[in-house]
């Protein structure tokens, strides 16, 4: 269930993107890292620390 709150923290942070609204997108970005880090997937939390680093 967690997870899926994280996705959804990601999609958001994608759709802010398209909307050239990057603190936003950075907020959900974070969001999503710290509730992944929290279910221990740290693939995840890798490849979303690369994408937030790149905005």
């Amino acid at each position: 269930m967690m997870w899926n709150l994280a996705r959804d923290y990601v999609l958001y942070a994608e759709l802010f993107i398209r909307m050239e609204d990057l603190p936003n997108a950075r907020k959900n970005l974070n969001k999503a890292i710290k509730i992944f880090t929290e279910c221990g997937v740290d693939g995840w939390v890798e490849k979303y620390e690369k994408e937030l680093a790149e905005l």
